[in-house]
């Protein structure tokens, strides 16, 4: 992807082109430091406000050992009631984490001690940094806050490893594995459950660690630094607060610094670190990774790049200022992972590794043996449920947002499940389904959110939710929402929902998603027997054929899923035997290319793989 021109394509005023120049060029620091007669100075401009640019100077300075002694100097200058003083403070001590070094000392921090506030994220950049030096807490009375959290790490006890075998830490950056449906927690938090149960089952992989992060600025429930989904199978959740930053572009080095604390209190290693974002939280682990001297593996997709160009022709789309530097700083995220990593992962088929290769030039100039590979995501088949369930208690219950009237049990249901976002278009499909008069012939049902205490874009659907319905009347008792729920009781709800057999319509799995890296819950509605809707955008078309076991559509606008509403009707009108083909199709689909069993046997093979490779090196 050729940055340069895509940076003449971004709509931007005078000064935002400016920043897009400094980030852009060779040596940030020099242009930045060009602009300012003092480091202090430079520490307290406007131009560190931007997080790329603060990013960027924080990349420069801690390259060069020498660089940086001028700004520590300067520290002593730093007035406690400068009100850019502790962004100054929460910098230097994101580069001492990078550097290895504690610049910012105790006579320097002191005089703010009363100015670090509860659930700042200054207050936790200076928790972490304390934690990692093991320097003493008692001068900061904010600390206290975070006394849970350092009680369960300074308390954790050592895990037993097995080194006639490798373990695997797989990182979860978004979402909480424990709570899947609410939140951020969605298709990929099942996806690495399931895998990471599936990989110590087999005989190569003796222990799997799935890492992810516990919001300490939400999240109010009982905190467990490690627990155990399955035997070897452990959940590691690291405090942490991600601020408004949800690309870690300005917290990356705290988290780094979290995430080395509590390994070196459980005594973990793990031979492979796998990562799966583009984003700066990834790049700290791969910088972890090679400070701990171990194997990074990279998931890849052609994100950001496919929504940079037009499919056709290929030619660059213009962008906004903020959506243009922000896909601009993913790419460079992505070229400098793809140096470290000593294995690459795509999603999909051999279509999809085309235009990976196509996206990221730099896979051509990767070494010829180091692995590459094209591996699926998958699901649990046969997933054996042991729970009983009335299911037309559950359709009925009031218990839940809305509900359906028992004289609509007879209709069949429209089914969407995931995280209450814009971006998964809970509220498009809502509308849709009011709009094209499916609610006529169907009931829809959408499983995901957290009613207790809901985050900004789950309040926001909720909201709409409730006021759509009061302006709507006609679509109470077609209309069930069940807040997130266990994996294993949707996928009971969906075998139950197709054991109704109370209709000549099939059951609709609706993915309203504007786009889908894989698709982890359509696989699960089509093994389940419901037939699936998916978007166009993404990887969803790497296993379903329109028409043929499936449906592709459009999925930006309200109208576009109200297009795909009406086709699938129609083509379930009257043809109950088109219907039982396409649902035969769709099963064989995932039962020959996306068993857990099978995936998860590829993914050890590779981890093999990287491991022999680093080897042979």
């Amino acid at each position: 992807m050729n940055t340069q021109e895509f940076l003449t394509q971004i709509s931007a005023a005078s000064e935002e082109r400016k920043i897009l120049e400094i980030i852009s060029s060779s040596g940030p620091l020099k242009k930045l430091e060009g602009l300012y007669d003092t480091p202090l100075d430079l520490l307290g401009s406007s131009y560190l406000d931007n997080p790329y640019l603060r990013n960027a100077l924080l990349q420069d300075l801690s390259k060069d050992h020498f660089s940086f002694r001028s700004y520590v100097k300067a520290l002593k200058g730093l007035d406690p009631e400068d009100p850019k003083g502790l962004s100054i403070l929460s910098f230097m001590m994101a580069l001492s984490i990078e550097v290895e070094e504690p610049l910012v000392q105790r006579n320097i921090l002191y005089p703010f001690r009363n100015h670090f506030l509860e659930n700042r994220e200054e207050s936790f950049g200076l928790y972490c940094y304390l934690l990692y030096f093991a320097l003493p807490f008692e001068d900061y009375p904010v600390l206290k806050n975070y006394k849970t959290y350092t009680k369960q790490i300074q308390e954790a006890a050592p895990i037993e490893h097995f080194p006639e075998q490798f373990s695997l830490m797989q990182f979860l950056f978004q979402g909480n594995p424990l709570q899947i449906g609410k939140g951020n927690s969605g298709g990929l938090s099942t996806f690495l459950l399931q895998l990471g149960k599936a990989l110590t089952n087999s005989m190569e992989i003796s222990q799997v660690f799935t890492l992810s992060l516990r919001d300490i600025s939400q999240e109010r429930s009982t905190y467990h630094l490690i627990q155990a989904f399955e035997p070897n199978h452990y959940s590691i959740s690291i405090p942490f607060h991600p601020g408004k930053d949800p690309n870690f572009i300005n917290n990356h080095s705290f988290l780094k610094a979290m995430v080395s604390v509590v390994l070196e209190k459980l005594k973990l290693n793990p031979n492979i670190y796998h990562v799966r974002y583009l984003n700066d939280a990834s790049l700290a682990m791969a910088k972890l990774a090679q400070e701990k001297k171990r194997s990074l593996v990279l998931t890849l997709t052609p994100d950001p790049h496919r929504s940079m160009v037009r499919e056709d022709n290929l030619r660059v789309i213009g962008h906004g200022y903020q959506e243009g530097i922000e896909k601009i700083h993913k790419i460079e995220v992505g070229k400098k992972l793809l140096e470290i990593t000593q294995g690459v992962i795509g999603i999909g088929g051999e279509k999809a590794k085309e235009r990976l290769l196509h996206y990221f030039p730099e896979l051509n100039l990767m070494p010829r043996n180091k692995p590459f590979q094209m591996i699926s995501e998958g699901i649990d088949i046969h997933l054996p449920i042991k729970q009983r369930m009335d299911i037309e208690k559950v359709l009925l219950s009031s218990k839940h947002r809305f509900s359906i009237d028992p004289k609509n049990l007879t209709k069949p249901c429209i089914l969407n499940v995931g995280r209450l976002h814009p971006l998964k278009g809970q509220q498009r499909l809502l509308e849709a389904f009011y709009q094209s008069g499916a609610y006529e012939k169907y009931n829809l049902v959408v499983i995901g959110g957290n009613f207790q205490t809901p985050n900004e874009a789950e309040a926001d659907f909720l909201n709409f939710e409730q006021k759509y319905l009061k302006a709507h009347p006609e679509l109470r008792g077609n209309y069930l929402h069940i807040p997130g729920i266990p994996n294993n009781t949707v996928r009971l709800i969906e075998r139950k929902i197709n054991g109704l057999d109370n209709s000549d319509f099939p059951n609709i799995y609706f993915c309203s998603s504007e786009k889908e890296e894989f698709g982890i819950a359509i696989l699960e509605a089509m093994v389940e027997g419901f037939i699936a809707i998916g978007p166009k955008v993404g990887g969803v078309s790497t296993y379903i054929e329109h028409g043929v076991n499936g449906f592709l559509g459009d999925s930006q606008k309200v109208s576009d899923l109200e297009k795909s509403l009406r086709e699938i009707i129609s083509f379930s009108q009257g043809d109950p035997e088109r219907i039982g083909v396409l649902k035969k199709n769709s099963r064989k689909t995932i039962e020959e290319n996306y068993s857990m069993e099978a995936i998860s046997l590829k993914f050890a093979e590779f981890y093999r793989g990287v491991l022999d490779y680093e080897k042979r090196k």
